[in-house]
């Protein structure tokens, strides 16, 4: 599942332990609390993760902590599949955001590098003549890439963090989502790339948080590793990394 929802069950699911479990439950209801679910939602949930502890056998007790868990997954399964069509649209539609991120270079390539028909007026030199200097670059081909599906999209809108104000590189309201916009540079190290992602999970507030990497200087040795790092669901907040590291602009 890839839901802000789907995440918190799978993470349930994966437990193995009673420290483990009692940890994502509780994780789990703190989700379901911030989706403002019907409450008769979460007492049943409270009901079901119930089980019974044997003093005498520690095996015992985890085959009825294992048969809780099933019966919690079961039951919050069946209801995602009755929420209100809105809901699904939603998160339908943060999967597209997603997969239109995540195949960005695929634009990039058939637009700037792909050869024009020979009747047409383009000039490929000077498409070719196109550079990605900054994140303001970035922010201006992506706004247009995502406008066309996401209307509702923005660019540079201040967000008050309680403390100070912060402007988001693209924001979509309906979907509560904020994409920052990271484009490496000669001067920039991977510990400044890192403490920048750290700040601005915390100062955001929406409930999907992508961080679009455009890595043209190839400062993150690992994309794997680093997306397995900072990729996360924390405080109820779903946060994503789309790391793109292009050959040739």
């Amino acid at each position: 599942m890839t839901t802000v929802l789907g995440k918190m069950m799978d993470s349930l699911d994966a437990s193995e332990t009673e420290i483990e479990y009692r940890a994502r439950l509780e994780e789990l209801k703190e989700t379901l609390a911030g989706l403002d679910v019907d409450n008769n939602v979460l007492k049943k949930v409270n009901v079901l993760s119930g089980y019974m502890e044997n003093k005498f056998s520690y095996e015992d007790t985890l085959k009825n902590m294992k048969t809780a868990k099933e019966w919690v997954l079961s039951y919050l399964t069946e209801q995602m599949s009755a929420m209100p069509g809105s809901y699904m649209e939603t998160e339908n539609r943060i999967l597209c955001l997603q997969e239109i991120l995540e195949k960005f270079d695929l634009f990039m390539e058939a637009f700037f590098e792909k050869e024009p028909h020979g009747k047409a007026g383009i000039d490929k030199r000077a498409m070719r003549s196109l550079e990605i200097k900054n994140e303001y670059d970035v922010q201006h081909i992506l706004y247009a890439l995502l406008k066309p599906l996401f209307p509702e999209a923005r660019t540079e809108v201040p967000e008050d963090t309680g403390f100070s104000m912060v402007r988001t590189d693209i924001w979509i309201k309906e979907l509560s989502a904020v994409i920052e916009i990271k484009c490496s540079r000669d001067s920039m190290s991977i510990k400044k790339l890192t403490e920048e992602i750290a700040a601005d999970m915390v100062h955001y507030q929406a409930e999907h948080i992508f961080f679009f990497l455009y890595d043209k200087n190839k400062i993150i040795d690992n994309p794997y590793a680093f997306r397995s790092t900072y990729q996360r669901v924390m405080d109820g907040k779903d946060i994503r990394i789309i790391i793109h590291q292009p050959k040739t602009l």
